[in-house]
């Protein structure tokens, strides 16, 4: 695995942890906890399409980083629009968002989930609930037209490293 990564199941529960803290008004609303689930499930279908879940490194500074793959854009605009949150992170895992580099995400993949789960956030449209609809998802909101990812590839990827069914 790249990106610092220890184990598959540290990057489990990371990505548990983020969204039960990003989520947390949600899953006390919502007793099936579908919210929750719904963004567990896109933060980990996303690492599947976009680096095998961590098994393809970063070629390139000029696409993505770290294990979303999170663009310049994309960061950039987090940073800039997330200050609300920036001293939750600090007091929850003593991450200033402010010093956190674009080209830092590469290496610092608790980071990287933590400002992919901002960057779906800022989304106004809901993360929907079949892995189906979520690749569409993906690739409007996260690939976009610049990719080349495909929702076929994010069903492929995401079957194959988590062993969901279509």
């Amino acid at each position: 695995m790249y990106y610092g990564i220890a184990t598959r199941k540290d990057l489990e529960l990371f990505t548990g942890e983020v969204c039960a803290f990003f989520d947390d008004e949600l899953i006390i609303n919502d007793e099936l906890n579908q919210k929750y689930i719904d963004s567990y499930d896109m933060l980990m279908e996303t690492m599947c399409a976009e680096t095998l879940l961590g098994n393809m490194p970063d070629t390139d500074d000029k696409q993505g980083m770290g294990l979303p793959q999170i663009d310049r854009i994309k960061y950039d605009d987090i940073i800039e629009n997330s200050q609300e949150h920036q001293a939750k992170i600090w007091n929850k895992w003593h991450i200033d968002i402010n010093l956190v580099t674009f080209e830092s995400l590469r290496y610092d993949w608790k980071s990287s989930i933590i400002f992919m789960r901002i960057g779906y956030k800022r989304i106004i449209e809901v993360i929907p609930s079949t892995r189906e609809e979520r690749s569409v998802y993906w690739k409007k909101w996260w690939n976009t037209y610049a990719g080349d990812g495909k929702p076929k590839d994010y069903m492929e990827r995401s079957e194959r490293f988590l062993g969901v069914e279509k």
